[in-house]
């Protein structure tokens, strides 16, 4: 049971990051901004509940939870892959660097049988992931986690 958990975590995060970066490659603008947004929300959610119904036993785990929902949070306000004032490549590494914090609860969280918030970070992975790959595959348009700029 304990291999499976750590070698679920890293699996689900690439194939999260593969699919979204397939979808923003060949859907429209506007299907990828509002799967994107529903990923966060789905993701936000999930993070969200796994506070809420009862603070988890283990403190560590409900304050690394408690930053993923603060974390989910700047995601949806700051929406780092529309910045750069209308440059790409700054978006996309702004954007890679907010990939960190998901990736990283995605991957550690499920080798302790954390699984709502892991599910959470998978789904706020997807949702960044598919953003990017819309605004890199798509010209003239930034497309973020909660709203689209058009050239």
């Amino acid at each position: 049971m304990v291999r499976i958990r750590s070698i679920t975590g890293p699996a689900v995060s690439v194939a999260a990051m593969l699919i979204a970066v397939s979808l923003g490659s060949f859907l429209p603008p506007v299907t990828c901004g509002s799967i994107a947004g529903l990923a966060w929300l789905a993701g936000f959610g999930l993070l969200l509940f796994a506070l809420w119904p009862r603070f988890p036993a283990n403190l560590v785990v409900a304050r690394i939870t408690a930053l993923l929902v603060v974390y989910a949070l700047l995601l949806a306000f700051i929406d780092p892959s529309t910045s750069g004032d209308g440059n790409i490549q700054s978006a996309v590494i702004a954007s890679a660097a907010w990939l960190i914090p998901a990736a990283v609860g995605g991957v550690a969280l499920p080798r302790g049988g954390h699984w709502l918030p892991a599910v959470g970070c998978w789904c706020l992975l997807f949702s960044l992931s598919l953003a990017v790959s819309a605004t890199v595959y798509h010209r003239n348009v930034m497309i973020g986690v909660m709203h689209r700029v058009w050239d």
